[in-house]
């Protein structure tokens, strides 16, 4: 064989290894791209990023049906949609926050009343 047919071989061995180096040193990990997408998706607050809410049983029966003890005598119940109350916070011409169930919007029960400081006003 010719010099020049080794300096040939060479320069495309070297080529070949330059190009190999050059992927495996931008190649990622498939699991660090999924964590990636995953961190873009929770800035963003993505659906995809939050967790799916557990399924409340509908009434007393099924919650108890749903039952189980957890440790050392702890009972977990999970609680009845027709258990939960919803808040609601609104705020009076006065500036003052006033916080109560939704559904007793006629009443006057609140749970706490706050006055409101505006920083800027």
């Amino acid at each position: 064989m010719s010099p020049n047919h080794y300096k040939r071989v060479w320069v495309a061995i070297a080529a070949i290894s330059g190009i190999g180096a050059m992927t495996t040193a931008f190649a990622q990990p498939p699991e660090f791209v999924k964590a990636e997408l995953q961190r873009k998706a929770f800035v963003r607050a993505q659906a995809s990023s939050k967790a799916s809410r557990p399924a409340q049983p509908a009434n007393e029966a099924e919650a108890v049906a749903q039952k189980k003890m957890v440790r050392e005598g702890i009972i977990e119940i999970p609680l009845p949609e027709d258990r939960m109350l919803y808040t609601q916070r609104t705020v009076d011409a006065q500036g003052k926050a006033h916080v109560g169930h939704v559904e007793s919007k006629s009443s006057a029960h609140t749970h706490s009343t706050h006055a409101e400081e505006k920083p800027n006003e």
